[in-house]
């Protein structure tokens, strides 16, 4: 009688443990899959994200050029204001890939070619 109770003991404590396993496997893919969608969230907010930088820094640029444009056409302006020495400093440190050189004989010529 002692032998089969321990038996019965040992199989609702076997069964009870794999009833835990599975509880267990259940609340990792639950969680796995709470990850995933966290993970793809976070990427498409940081897309939208670039994207808004990126259009709000277009914006942005083409104001200037269009209020330097306007400066530029009024015969009595001084663009001895103009820092060219330190917006080409800038760009060297910003990493850009076109030679400040390149830049400033462009829009001297002004073909804008290389307009971003």
């Amino acid at each position: 009688m002692e032998r089969q109770l321990q038996e019965y003991v040992s199989e609702v404590v076997a069964v009870a443990k794999d009833k835990k396993i599975s509880q267990f496997e259940k609340e990792k893919k639950a969680l796995q899959k709470e990850l995933l969608l966290a993970e793809r969230t976070t990427q498409k907010e940081r897309i939208e994200v670039m994207e808004g930088a990126k259009h709000s820094a277009a914006v942005v640029m083409l104001k200037v050029k269009l209020q330097m444009a306007k400066e530029a056409s009024d015969p009595s302006f001084d663009r001895s204001e103009w820092d060219l020495e330190g917006w080409t400093k800038r760009l060297v440190e910003l990493g850009d890939d076109e030679e400040p050189e390149e830049v400033l004989a462009l829009e001297a010529d002004g073909s804008g070619a290389h307009d971003h």
